[in-house]
């Protein structure tokens, strides 16, 4: 951006800066949250877009059934897979240990892949090739760095 900027292709009229809470705040089992407080936000994104859709689809289904056979048992929808939830836990852990790096690779991630390959990973349902493009988009060295722990955890070497 800074590039078409000196070029005179735009100017930045203002800019601004701010947080955004990346983890479900603990949830009441009496209550179905959805949103942000449901985990419906993409932690190491804030892309909630397609996965609101498909977590108010999976609540409307489950509401339709439970009033058909009087049975309100509702559970919240699972909106991506423990593969994308592991990515996402990695790349937040890489950002905490190398925080003034982030900006640059979400740069990289967005300059080195595609945008068919952007939304099906932001939309949750990335196939094994937009995985793979999303890894190679970003640096390796951190990323490893933040992964050991957790692929230690589940039991790797």
């Amino acid at each position: 951006m800074n590039t078409w900027a000196r070029d005179g292709l735009f100017s930045a009229a203002k800019s601004a800066a701010y947080m955004m809470p990346v983890t479900p705040p603990h949830l009441n089992s009496r209550y179905l949250s959805a949103g942000i407080r449901g985990g419906w936000m993409r932690p190491a994104t804030g892309y909630m877009f397609a996965s609101c859709q498909q977590g108010a689809a999976d609540i409307a289904r489950q509401l339709l059934k439970a009033h058909t056979l009087n049975d309100w048992h509702l559970t919240p929808p699972r909106l991506r897979s423990p593969a994308i939830e592991w990515m996402d836990k990695v790349f937040l852990q890489a950002i905490r240990q190398h925080p003034n790096a982030a900006s640059s690779w979400f740069f990289q991630l967005f300059a080195n892949t595609t945008a068919a390959q952007q939304r099906r990973f932001l939309g949750d349902q990335p196939s094994a090739g937009d995985l793979l493009a999303i890894i190679q988009a970003l640096p390796s060295a951190p990323l490893i760095q933040a992964a050991l722990p957790r692929f230690s955890a589940l039991g790797g070497h």
